[in-house]
């Protein structure tokens, strides 16, 4: 049972789980080519991912720019109504959860249907990185006062913030590492984005349960740092 309440109208935008895998030596993108089809019904929208590669090179007339070939890393996957995305890639997995956010066993449950299917085509040696992200946007109160929503705002002297970018690092606790943001967001509303990024870093066996116990761990972290980021009377809104 979570501590903490569920909230109905969650201010997510997007939500995410990521995992960085091992693949065997002989691996290539070609390895994946079969899973869009395998889950065409449920994702239609198949697009390639590609790695770019760039360097600058100095010689007598100045530098100069060279660019490699665009190469094929995996592919990206979209459902029907654009709210379900995958990626499948030969460096990881990633599934990504679209507003309106539904729940975080909803998600899982639909990432694990791609995720199986990446296990069976791509036979990773196992997981170096889990990792969950949530990108939430936050609106200001007319006033337009930080103290209003968050518990810990940056000490801004007096006014309405126009622009405000702030990033920190929290050491691991518990394994888990996080990065948390927060920034103001172009557009006519008054609002923020507040980015919360939490990831487990080492080698994992690709066993199911013990891959769900680590994300459960991650998200429970990153619930920690959302509801001690926000005031009581922000959260109420939430519900």
């Amino acid at each position: 049972m979570s501590e903490h309440p569920h909230l109905v109208n969650a201010p997510i935008r997007e939500a995410l789980i990521d995992f960085r895998v091992r693949l065997p030596p002989d691996s290539s993108p070609e390895t994946l080519l079969a899973l869009p089809q395998e889950l065409r019904a449920e994702y239609p929208k198949v697009g390639p991912i590609h790695q770019f590669q760039g360097a600058i090179q100095l010689s007598g007339e100045g530098p100069l720019s060279v660019q490699s070939p665009p190469q094929l890393l995996g592919y990206r996957l979209e459902s029907a109504d654009g709210l379900n995305i995958a990626q499948i890639r030969i460096d990881g997995f990633t599934f990504s959860r679209l507003e309106p956010y539904q729940s975080w066993d909803r998600m899982v449950e639909d990432a694990w249907v791609v995720w199986r299917k990446y296990l069976e085509g791509s036979g990773p040696l196992g997981v170096e990185r889990i990792a969950t992200r949530f990108i939430n946007r936050i609106f200001l109160p007319p006033s337009g006062q930080l103290a209003e929503v968050f518990s810990v705002p940056p000490a801004v002297p007096g006014g309405r913030v126009d622009s405000l970018l702030f990033r920190y690092q929290l050491a691991p606790t518990n394994g888990v590492t996080a990065i948390v943001s927060l920034a103001t967001e172009d557009g006519p509303e008054q609002s923020m984005i507040l980015d919360i990024d939490c990831f487990v870093r080492r080698s994992f066996p690709t066993d199911e349960d013990a891959l769900q116990r680590q994300l459960r761990k991650v998200r429970d972290a990153k619930n920690r740092i959302f509801f001690r980021s926000l005031t009581t009377e922000a959260i109420e809104r939430f519900k």
